[in-house]
């Protein structure tokens, strides 16, 4: 799966109902891990995963180098998305 700035439902292949996938966007959009988005009066997303990770390693540890966000970033889409 490639990592877009902004998708739409449509854009999701998988072996599931429209309305699941609905289902798991909601959920991913209360975690804050992506956003909705209006263009053009279609609904989409926005991912926000980076920063996401971001704001919740800096909770742990305010002083975190960015390279180190982006290794545990990187770790974590890897694992996730399986690229």
């Amino acid at each position: 799966m490639c990592i877009r700035d902004r998708f739409y439902v449509d854009d999701i292949s998988a072996n599931v109902s429209e309305s699941t996938i609905r289902n798991h966007l909601r959920k991913l959009v209360s975690k804050g891990m992506i956003d909705e988005v209006s263009v053009a009066g279609k609904k989409g997303y926005r991912n926000t995963f980076y920063a996401w990770v971001n704001s919740k390693l800096r909770k742990v540890k305010p002083t975190i180098p960015d390279e180190a966000v982006d290794v545990v970033y990187e770790e974590l889409r890897r694992l996730i998305f399986r690229d």
